[in-house]
């Protein structure tokens, strides 16, 4: 196949593929798609429709790929496409009931704990516990044995330990009421969770938020101008945030690493949501002071990291909002909270080591509410709708053109076939939506294609409009 028979085979099989969580919206020409001044959203990026369900499956900490547990707990659910391992003691489901995620064919509780691989049990002899009446599905079960019945053949909590082990073998995972092994190791259909179609759009999704053109700066915070990057390390920072839209603000991570306070005037609510892009490969630093800001702000703030493949969190405040890295290895290594959703290609939660007394290191229920809405403030990546053909600048005349004057001078008449190296060729996918593969499609299916996946490509989950 040649390379724009292959773009365009992928361009047609993505749109197609979009069809799965199309919601609503319009029809996108290839001039609309990424122009600047079109309208992303609204959305609520982690838990934005994919098929019949949330993206997220309503789960608080959803990771694509492997999961380590140090300590100490999630008062939410955990669901992870890859292995689950811990160190320490650990808590899912912790504190008040979460809110449901799925209940599974055949059973009569929701899940709590979902491993699409299997599990690496410790050394030592600590216990996984699975709070509030939630059951689990570990997909791997080469890696473990399950129990509903304990030694005396008597029905109790079930427990999940190392391959071999007893039903009060230490290390193991547990939970407080009664489920099956048949249970634990069934399938979960895909239409209640698909963490590897949610991580595809999730990536397409953080692409496209780091396109929202800012609306706000950071601002000092003594005087109120404006902050110049770099920022001097122990900066204190002011963010005024504007009453009743999406807020937007980026930063350079080495930017996020310097600041020792942000300072709110105004706190995120559900109709003034805030979302902060922090770019860079990387980020190796201590949260900073989120002064004004509490867990009732929690909700309404997303901290999307775009291009990071690695997020280190060494030490500083409690962060309020959900970690949005669909890339990145996240590293938690604080003795602070998260407040709000994880959602990372893999998560390490705590070190090894005993935490500091007093401070537990805890994920705290408290998911993305809002729904965001920005302005496209980028390059568009697609030339405009022409009603005639562009001129190709580089075709020669043809040699063997009648130069008399009776020549039909029609512009249309092309007497010697085009030579394909001379058209204009489609453009690269770019940055406009990464991996969809609709700003390039479209020139290629034409108009009459896009018509006749229209369903397709109503809502790529994003309703854009012109400014």
């Amino acid at each position: 196949m040649t390379h724009s028979g292959e773009r365009r085979g992928k361009a047609i099989a993505t749109v197609v593929a979009v069809a799965a969580f199309a919601g609503a919206g319009v029809l996108l020409s290839s001039a609309a798609i990424a122009a600047p001044g079109d309208t992303i959203g609204p959305i609520n990026p982690v838990a934005q429709p994919l098929g019949s369900h949330a993206a997220n499956s309503g789960f608080l900490v959803f990771v694509e790929g492997d999961v380590e547990l140090n300590a100490d707990e999630a008062e939410g659910t955990l669901a992870l496409g890859g292995d689950l391992s811990f160190q320490t003691s650990y808590n899912i489901a912790a504190g008040a009931v979460p809110p449901v995620t799925f209940i599974a064919p055949g059973d009569d509780r929701p899940t709590y704990l979902y491993v699409g691989g299997g599990v690496d049990f410790p050394a030592s002899g600590v216990i996984l516990k699975v709070l509030n009446n939630g059951f689990a599905k570990i997909a791997d079960t080469t890696t473990y044995d399950a129990f509903s019945v304990d030694q005396n053949n008597v029905a109790g909590p079930w427990h999940v330990v190392p391959p071999g082990g007893a039903y009060e073998t230490q290390p193991r995972i547990e939970g407080t009421i009664t489920q099956t092994p048949t249970s634990i190791e069934a399938p979960v259909p895909g239409d209640l969770i698909d963490i590897a179609g949610a991580y595809s759009l999730y990536r397409d999704t953080t692409a496209a938020l780091n396109r929202c053109a800012p609306t706000i700066e950071f601002a000092n915070r003594d005087d109120g101008a404006p902050l110049t990057p770099p920022y001097a390390d122990g900066t204190n920072a002011k963010l005024t945030l504007v009453d009743g839209e999406t807020n937007v603000v980026t930063v350079a991570a080495s930017d996020l690493e310097a600041m020792s306070e942000i300072f709110f005037p105004l706190v995120p609510t559900l109709d003034t949501p805030l979302l902060v892009n922090v770019t860079g490969d990387t980020f190796s630093g201590q949260i900073p002071n989120l002064s004004n800001l509490t867990s009732g702000s929690a909700p309404f703030v997303l901290w999307n990291f775009p291009d990071a493949t690695s997020v280190t969190v060494t030490g500083g405040a409690t962060l309020e909002g959900s970690i949005y890295a669909p890339n990145a290895d996240l590293n938690w290594q604080v003795t602070q909270n998260i407040e709000g959703n994880v959602i990372a290609k893999s998560f390490i939660h705590g070190l090894p080591a005993a935490p500091t007394p007093g401070t537990p290191r805890e994920v705290h229920n408290f998911p993305f509410l809002a729904e965001l809405t920005c302005v496209e403030g980028g390059v568009p990546t697609t030339p405009p709708v022409t009603t005639t053909p562009p001129v190709t600048p580089t075709v020669e005349p043809t040699p063997t053109a009648d130069p008399t004057p009776t020549a039909d001078p029609t512009p249309t008449v092309d007497p010697t076939p085009t030579d394909p190296a001379t058209v204009v060729p489609v453009p690269p996918n770019g940055d406009a939506l990464p991996s969809t593969g609709v700003a390039s499609a479209a020139p290629l299916i034409g108009a009459a294609a896009l018509a006749a996946v229209g369903a397709a490509a109503i809502a790529i989950g994003y309703r854009r409009r012109r400014a």
